[in-house]
């Protein structure tokens, strides 16, 4: 009891019992994520109560409303991907006859791939061939590149080879074979006297 009386005069942060936190900035390919915390009145966390999200576009449309999933003592939500644009938030829950609301909002970019390089940086291209003895050739030297790899006399077939060490021990009627082989050897010179 001492303990959770210190716990809760210690809380100098945020003292509300429902919190619900995610990034405010997401791309359009990345999954919004929520996360919310509920807790009692020595705000130890609870998850016992069910809670859920509203999210309304720019435009004021509503999606369906989401459920969060229990994880662990807290919640968590994967609301999935939205279109670029700005987004309110509203998540309801109540506990021991109260009703808690946080609001919010996020905001989703747009992903821009056709402002990225995608051009060939042939500097760069023919500055690593060099550093490495290779050569930079174009779409448009195909011939001098056919050429090139059937002058080139590195260039060889390559086979494997894979060997299996099995102990005699292993194949029991090779091993008796060569046991009574022997035993038959030392018998017979041990009886006609050769030894």
């Amino acid at each position: 009891m001492v303990t959770k009386m210190i716990q809760f005069l210690a809380l100098k942060e945020d003292k509300s019992k429902f919190r619900v936190s995610s990034e405010s900035e997401f791309l359009e390919n990345e999954k919004v994520i929520f996360n919310a915390e509920l807790y009692n009145d020595i705000y130890e966390l609870v998850n016992e109560s069910e809670v859920n999200i509203t999210i309304t576009n720019e435009n004021g449309d509503e999606y369906p409303v989401k459920t969060f999933s229990k994880a662990g003592k807290s919640y968590r939500l994967d609301a999935g991907n939205f279109s670029p644009g700005k987004y309110n938030y509203k998540a309801v829950t109540s506990f021991n006859g109260k009703t808690y609301t946080v609001e919010g909002d996020f905001v989703v970019k747009e992903l821009k791939v056709e402002f990225a390089n995608t051009v060939a940086d042939y500097s760069l291209l023919f500055n690593l061939a060099d550093k490495t003895g290779g050569k930079l050739f174009s779409k448009d030297d195909f011939s001098a590149l056919k050429e090139e790899l059937k002058e080139n006399n590195k260039i060889a077939a390559v086979s494997y080879v894979n060997q299996e060490l099995t102990d005699v021990i292993k194949w029991k009627w090779i091993l008796i074979l060569i046991l009574t082989l022997l035993s038959l050897e030392w018998f017979l010179r041990k009886r006609y006297g050769a030894y």
